[in-house]
C-alpha cells in the first residue's frame, strides 16, 4: 500500500515538474524566434520587410552593403517584389548550414510565400556575425547557383 502511494506521488511530482516546466519556459528559446541564432535573425529580416521597416532589417548587414544600399532603396527592391507577387502571406526557414566548414559563417535558407507565388532566398551570416548575402530567387536551384558561387 505505501509503495502505491509513493508511485502515486512521484508520478504527481513529475507532472507538476513538466506543467511547470512548459509554463515557464524561456522566452527566445525557440530558435525561430531567439535573435542570438541566425533563424531567428532571418526572421526578424523578414518580418521587418514585411512591417516595411527597412532601416530594422539592415541592421544585422555589413556596413559595406549598407554603404551601398540606403533602407529606402532596399525597400524599394522589396516593393518591387511586392508589386509582382502580391502581398507576403508567410516565410519559413528551411535550412541553415554551415559554409567552407568554418564555424559561425552560415547560410540559411528560406522561402516567402506571396499571394500570386513562392520564392525562395538565402541570407549568409558571415564569421563577424553580420549578413553579407541577401537573395530573394524564383527557385531553390536559383538560391544553389549563388551558393556554389560563394563556396
Amino acid at each position: 500500500m505505501t509503495i502505491k502511494i509513493y508511485v502515486i506521488v512521484a508520478i504527481l511530482l513529475l507532472l507538476v515538474v513538466l506543467i511547470l516546466s512548459v509554463v515557464f519556459r524561456k522566452k527566445g528559446t525557440n530558435p525561430n524566434t531567439d535573435l542570438k541564432n541566425p533563424e531567428g535573425r532571418t526572421l526578424n529580416v523578414l518580418k521587418s520587410l514585411q512591417a516595411g521597416n527597412y532601416e530594422n532589417a539592415l541592421k544585422d548587414f555589413e556596413a559595406s552593403y549598407k554603404a551601398k544600399m540606403s533602407p529606402q532603396e532596399f525597400g524599394q527592391g522589396w516593393s518591387a517584389l511586392i508589386a509582382a507577387y502580391g502581398p507576403i502571406k508567410g516565410f519559413s526557414i528551411d535550412r541553415v548550414e554551415n559554409l567552407h566548414g568554418i564555424e559561425n559563417t552560415q547560410g540559411v535558407y528560406f522561402t516567402c510565400n506571396f499571394e500570386k507565388g513562392t520564392r525562395s532566398g538565402v541570407i549568409v551570416y558571415n564569421r563577424s556575425d553580420k549578413i553579407n548575402i541577401f537573395a530573394v530567387c524564383a527557385t531553390p536551384q536559383e538560391v544553389q547557383t549563388i551558393m556554389e558561387k560563394v563556396r
